[in-house]
This record gives structure tokens, C-alpha cells and sequence, in this order.
């Protein structure tokens, strides 16, 4: 008899709401315990960021490093390029992860959260949230952030 996929860290599939050219904001979380914030973890979430700017032609203009999770804003062309982009990013950050860890298996929670920003005022709204979760650390000195 074949065992059943756990569903812990699966969340229900809903169709995201996406805007041509408008900001979305991305959370990507963590499966396992682990600190994101190493300085050589950073630098390579960074280079990923600039690889996905690149091959999926996305502007990834704000994000923020948390212990288990990444927050993105990201303006895509499509709806694919967001999805794309995504799927790719954490791919590959998940085999960095996993290779550094020496480990295998699931990294990242199944899907990641994604909501339109249609304003600017939206935008700068979700900033001040992830601020301000920021403990201890001004978030203009961050170097988990790019706030």
C-alpha cells in the first residue's frame, strides 16, 4: 500500500491574482528549521535575485531576509514570469540549501504567497509591515534587506 504525501506544509491551491506591470508581493517560507541571515547565504540569495532579474525579465525592487523567510516585491511582464521566476529562484536555492546542509528532501513550504500591490500606497503600506517586524536593526542599516 502506498503512503500518502504528508499535506503539513502544502497550502490550498488558489489561483493568484495578477496585474501586468504592477508590484506583487512574494513570501517565500522555509520547510525546516534554519537560519536565512548567514552573511554567505545572503550573498547567494542575492545572486539568485540578479539571475532571475535577468533570465525571467522581472525587477525584483525590493526584498527582505528573515530568519525563515524571504519577502520580494516583484514587477512581472506576465503571470508566467512571475510563476517562472519563482519556481526557478527557489529551485535553486533550495539545492544551494540542501547541498550546504548536506541534506535532501523538501526546502521550501509548496507554494509561495503572492498579492497585487494595485497602488503605491499598497506598496508602502507592505513596507512598513516588514519594517517593522525588523527587531533591534534599522531597516536603512539592514543588510537582510534591501529596504
Amino acid at each position: 500500500m502506498k503512503k500518502k504525501k504528508s499535506k503539513q506544509n502544502r497550502l490550498p491551491h488558489v489561483s493568484r491574482k495578477f496585474i501586468k506591470n504592477k508590484p506583487t508581493h512574494v513570501v517565500v517560507k522555509t520547510a525546516i528549521n534554519i537560519s536565512l541571515q548567514e552573511k554567505n547565504n545572503i550573498s547567494q540569495i542575492k545572486k539568485m535575485i540578479s539571475k532571475v532579474e535577468k533570465r525571467y525579465f522581472v525587477d525584483v525592487f525590493q526584498f527582505h531576509i528573515s530568519k525563515n523567510h524571504i519577502h520580494f516585491f516583484i514587477i512581472a511582464p506576465t503571470k508566467n514570469h512571475l510563476s517562472q521566476s519563482m519556481c526557478y529562484l527557489k529551485s535553486k536555492l533550495a539545492i544551494f540549501f540542501n547541498k550546504k546542509l548536506k541534506r535532501s528532501g523538501t526546502f521550501w513550504v509548496d507554494r509561495f504567497f503572492s498579492s497585487v500591490k494595485a497602488s503605491a500606497k499598497e506598496v508602502v503600506r507592505t513596507i512598513h509591515y516588514i519594517a517593522g517586524r525588523i527587531k533591534n536593526i534599522s531597516p536603512f542599516d539592514n543588510i537582510y534587506s534591501s529596504l
